[in-house]
């Protein structure tokens, strides 16, 4: 069974209201148009999980603190963030953010 993409950018509302720039209405075969793929995910793995890892992971190393870090779990442009939180709360987030920084371990040592 192939399923059909999920087209996050699709405005059928505005389509071809505007003809330039950043306003322009997306074409169905737009290169530039972001599309998520649903896929599926092996029994046990928690997806939320792994996703807000890469997430925590990604800005970590870009030297970002965990208090900015967390702050972009609640960002309403961050889309892919601020929907694992409001499945599964903040609680994930810190969990994914303290094993990511070692700041359990740390909690433990003291």
């Amino acid at each position: 069974m192939h399923e059909q993409p999920v087209r996050f950018l699709a405005r059928p509302d505005r389509a071809g209201s505007v003809s330039h720039g950043r306003d322009k209405a997306l074409e169905g075969d737009d290169p530039y148009e972001l599309v998520g793929v649903h896929y599926p995910i092996p029994a046990g793995v928690d997806g939320d999980r792994e996703v807000a890892r890469c997430f925590v992971e990604e800005f970590a190393l870009m030297g970002w603190t965990p208090e900015r870090i967390r702050g972009l779990f609640t960002t309403p442009h961050y889309t892919g963030a601020r929907e694992i939180v409001e499945r599964r709360g903040m609680g994930l987030v810190d969990e994914v953010i303290a094993e990511t920084f070692g700041l359990r371990h740390e909690a433990e040592e003291r």
